[in-house]
């Protein structure tokens, strides 16, 4: 702390600067911690069915580090709300938090200041690369489950997939040979159809 307090006056003295983002969030980090976001949809009451959906969810993520699954199927066959009710059943294995973004058009660049927001960052860079390397450095050092909502292309879930470290990311979408992520342990789960119905 004293170093910090120390080279952000000599910048400022030497060069009339403030420290750079990185070393501000570097300190804001030693200071409070780093940010356990919460933010999954509450879980559906007396969820039923979807058993050999959960069964195979589970054991990809107990299989790897990282676990990339994707539920595909059409628009209001549950999707979204199988990821959010695995992404329940087994957040208690990655206690860093849990990432929920809604994507569907919304762009790259706009979702990506979303979850660096709720990773506890306020200095968001302007560029998409330059905010895909930070989410990626920031996730880098946490277990944490993360579920991507709504994607509609491979691009979009390559850009805001955390990377490296020990996750379980849940992508939603209406068309699986779309989205190639090929970073650890990954499974498709197809859902037909409501259970049920």
């Amino acid at each position: 702390m004293a170093a910090y307090h120390h080279g952000r006056a000599l910048a400022r003295d030497a060069l009339g600067v403030d420290p750079g983002r990185r070393l501000r969030e570097s300190h804001q980090a030693i200071l409070t911690g780093p940010a356990r976001p919460r933010q999954l949809p509450p879980d559906i009451a007396g969820f039923i069915g979807r058993d050999r959906e959960v069964h195979t969810a589970s054991r990809v993520a107990a299989g790897g580090a990282r676990a990339t699954i994707v539920v595909t199927g059409p628009a209001g066959a549950g999707k979204s709300a199988l990821a959010v009710h695995i992404a329940h059943l087994l957040k208690g294995s990655y206690p860093d938090g849990q990432l929920f973004a809604a994507v569907g058009n919304t762009p790259v660049k706009d979702v990506l200041g979303q979850l660096l927001r709720a990773l506890g960052t306020t200095d968001l860079p302007t560029g998409v690369g330059d905010r895909r390397e930070l989410y990626q450095r920031l996730c880098a050092t946490r277990a944490m489950v993360v579920v991507l909502d709504d994607v509609r292309d491979g691009r979009t879930a390559v850009d805001l997939h955390p990377g490296s470290g020990r996750h379980l990311v849940l992508v939603t979408n209406r068309d699986a040979a779309s989205i190639h992520v090929h970073n650890g342990q990954s499974a498709v789960l197809q859902v037909r159809s409501r259970p049920g119905s």
